[in-house]
Order: structure tokens, then C-alpha cells, then sequence
């Protein structure tokens, strides 16, 4: 059986960021239409800046725990800063590698 490493089990057993923001400048949704994981985010924005961001998530612990990477990483953004491309496609956070959670399994 394949093992979550501590990294990934610190941030799903205390995950920062849960909850909701009332009344967003920015939310949006994700679903995986394999797994059936959802996750929401929730930004507060100011001057350009995400000032906040949370997020509500059923899934697995690495969903879980990737959201609360992601929530940590954005904050103190500039939105332009966070889209690649034409596409305003979400984001150079993409960049959630093994520096930020680790090998996936071990």
C-alpha cells in the first residue's frame, strides 16, 4: 500500500485556510470528475492583492492538503501575477512541487 508523506499528512490533519469569506471578490470551483473531489476557493482581493483566501474542500488528503498549500502561496499576490497567458488561465501556483508538499507517495 502506497504511504502520504508527512508533508502531505501535517497539511491535511491542519490545514490552514479552511472556511469560507463572506462576500468574495473572487471565488471559484473545481471538481474531479474522476475522483469526485471538490474543492471551492474564496479570495478576498484590495488594491489588486489577494489580502485573503480560503477554501472548502471534500477530498482526498492530497486535494486537502494541496489547497492549503495553495490558499498559503497566493496570499499577498498580485492577481495580474497569478494568470499564464492570453488564456487567464490560473497560474504560475501551478508550480506546487516537491518543494511545497513533497513527493506526492513514497
Amino acid at each position: 500500500m502506497l504511504e502520504l508523506n508527512e508533508k502531505i499528512k501535517e497539511h491535511f490533519r491542519n490545514p490552514q485556510n479552511v472556511g469560507e469569506i463572506e462576500n468574495p471578490e473572487g471565488m471559484g470551483a473545481i471538481n474531479n470528475p474522476v475522483c469526485g473531489d471538490t474543492t471551492k476557493l474564496y479570495l478576498r482581493i484590495k488594491e489588486g492583492v489577494v489580502k485573503d483566501a480560503k477554501f472548502l474542500s471534500f477530498g482526498c488528503a492530497v486535494t486537502i492538503a494541496s489547497a492549503s498549500v495553495f490558499t498559503e502561496k497566493i496570499k499577498g499576490k498580485e492577481i495580474p501575477k497569478l494568470f499564464l497567458g492570453r488564456t487567464r488561465k490560473l497560474f504560475k501556483v501551478n508550480e506546487l512541487d516537491e518543494s511545497e508538499l513533497g513527493e506526492i507517495l513514497r
